[in-house]
């Protein structure tokens, strides 16, 4: 009923949510805790400090936007019951639960002297000051207001090199294309559940779509990457965006980056499979 429920058209949404998160995009003034001196897992609280500063709280709002814009065409093509399949993802991949995973997936895998180095980047002047000057877009107008300086921003060489080199090493592209192949992996792993074995997509299939998909992606992913770059960090003087790069580079900064794209992924891959049995059980019914 619904094989082809997997047309990505949240490129531009994936790439710059991506770019704000790695940017670290809501500052707050509350300290982090001193760093001890064993291993152990985060407590709730540093974790629930991490999700508000770090922007995943406000990501994780816009993802359900992202999976239903994913689907919305082909939703409008024939599907029997549009309402309810809409409905049904609509609960599965809701803010709450999709928050729930990801905080839990962070509970598991951050170590809290690990976060605690986090925290105090984003709690340090330059984090943020890098905090308050990101932007978070969301809005059908958030294209043509990072797009839209762009030509002008981009004609700035010494600058672009300087954003080039950041997303060298944030690898903020890879992360936006995961990001929307997790989404088309959750999104068939909800609709092979619901379909007859013949009619399911493999493994195989879509992993040779995967790697069809990723270089067109990664191509416009970098782009939309770049542009939001120079408009959220246009601000910042040149030193305070090298010693941004700098940052970047570090251990901390690199575990920070994959736990949250992980975290994501987890939440995506839960609700999944929520979406699937509700599917199957609406086909049943």
């Amino acid at each position: 009923m619904i094989r082809h429920l997997l047309t990505l058209s949240t490129t531009f949404i994936a790439a710059t949510l991506i770019a704000t998160l790695s940017a670290c995009s809501k500052p707050e003034n509350t300290q982090s805790s001193q760093t001890p001196g064993r291993v152990i897992k985060a407590g709730t609280t540093q974790v629930d400090e991490l999700l508000d500063k770090s922007g995943l709280n406000q990501q994780i709002s816009q993802l359900p936007a992202m999976v239903l814009a994913a689907t919305d065409d082909q939703l409008r093509r024939g599907v029997v019951e549009v309402d309810k399949v809409r409905a049904i993802f609509s609960e599965t991949y809701n803010p709450a639960d999709l928050r729930y995973q990801a905080r839990s997936y962070l509970l598991d895998h951050l170590d809290e002297a690990e976060l605690n180095k986090i925290l105090v980047w984003l709690d340090s002047p330059l984090g943020k000051k890098v905090s308050a000057e990101t932007s978070l877009p969301g809005s059908p107008s958030a294209r043509s207001k990072v797009m839209g300086p762009y030509p002008q921003l981009s004609a700035n060489k010494a600058r672009v090199k300087q954003v080039q080199e950041l997303e060298s090493y944030q690898k903020a592209t890879d992360d936006a294309v995961d990001l929307q192949m997790a989404i088309r992996k959750s999104l068939q792993l909800a609709i092979n559940q619901s379909l007859p074995e013949e009619r399911r997509i493999s493994e195989a299939e879509f992993l040779a779509d995967d790697q069809n998909m990723r270089p067109q992606l990664e191509t416009r992913m970098k782009q939309s990457i770049e542009a939001t770059n120079l408009y959220n960090l246009q601000s910042l003087s040149d030193s305070e965006l090298n010693e941004y790069i700098a940052f970047s580079q570090s251990d901390t900064a690199r575990s920070y980056r994959h736990a949250l794209s992980e975290a994501l992924q987890a939440a995506l891959k839960s609700a999944g499979k929520k979406a699937g049995l509700k599917l199957a059980a609406l086909n049943a019914g």
